[in-house]
């Protein structure tokens, strides 16, 4: 069974709920609705895939069946109906035969709300553009290739490099969010209890499922954002999609490890690598409960 969410992750995770929950109201939404949706999905700490995943896994089972009655509630789910339903769902996402079972359900779930995502997707997109566009720091969001950062320092791949870099931008206050694919828990090996404590801080770690370029997922939602990568792949495969952040060089930031030291020159970042990846979750780990409390 997934952890329960935290006080922390109850305060994020409501308004968004609330909002996708609109979705499944048996009303026809309206131009208005879909700003107003967008904008709580906007000034979430979210990415895009995050919150699609929040609406396939939570929202979606608790509230979908909403539809199928002849006459479905229309003006707006029960707030602390919602939050019990949705809080029980997310409680299962961990289920592997829940996942199947979802899965098996998608076409519908998609024939139901498609129409509503390709109303509200550019509306975010444009929104999170427009605040990073107005930030005095330049790109809002650091979004961090962590299985590439993983080898930069060894073979197979440690934690220890990416938990490095994500406490020290912690430290300096950056919104940054470190990106894996689901092969990460296999090729971890003995840090995949550690690798596992990390996704219980979804605003800071993404695995993307099994089946989605975790490449093209990270790059999509950096391109949105007007946000900044990390990492030193090319990114061949999505050149011609994603061309102007891949080739403009205050966005796609390489690194190394010198003389015992994490250097990223774009981000005027030198920080020591501590001793093991246990030693980099121990720096990290108070500073993603103060980040959580503030």
């Amino acid at each position: 069974m997934t952890p329960d969410l935290t006080p922390a992750d109850l305060k994020q995770r409501k308004p968004v709920w609330e909002a996708l929950s609109e979705f499944w109201l048996d009303t026809e939404l309206q131009e208005s609705d879909f700003d107003r949706i967008a904008g709580v999905m906007a000034r979430s700490p979210y990415s895009l895939e995050e919150i699609r995943d929040i609406h396939r896994y939570e929202v979606a089972p608790a509230v979908s069946a909403n539809l199928a009655g002849v006459a479905g509630e229309w003006a707006g789910f029960d707030s602390k109906w919602l939050v019990e339903r949705c809080r029980a769902q997310a409680l299962r996402r961990g289920s592997v035969l829940r996942r199947v079972l979802l899965w098996l359900r998608a076409p519908l779930l998609w024939y139901f709300t498609a129409g509503h995502w390709r109303k509200v997707l550019p509306r975010v997109r444009v929104l999170r553009a427009a605040v990073a566009a107005r930030s005095p720091r330049g790109p809002r969001r650091i979004f961090v290739d962590a299985l590439n950062l993983a080898y930069w320092r060894s073979n197979p791949p440690s934690l220890r490099l990416p938990l490095t870099l994500l406490a020290q931008l912690l430290a300096e206050r950056h919104d940054v969010v470190l990106y894996f694919d689901a092969s990460a828990r296999y090729r971890l090996g003995g840090e995949r209890e550690l690798y596992e404590r990390l996704l219980q801080h979804p605003r800071y770690c993404v695995e993307v499922p099994s089946g989605k370029s975790a490449d093209g997922v990270m790059l999509r939602d950096a391109m949105a954002c007007g946000g900044r990568v990390v990492s030193r792949d090319k990114y061949s495969d999505h050149r011609k999609r994603y061309r102007r952040l891949i080739d403009d060089p205050q966005r796609l930031l390489s690194g190394e490890v010198r003389e015992g030291r994490v250097l990223v020159s774009k981000l005027n970042l030198d920080v020591p690598l501590p001793a093991s990846s246990e030693a980099a979750w121990e720096r990290l780990e108070p500073l993603l409960r103060r980040a959580i409390e503030s």
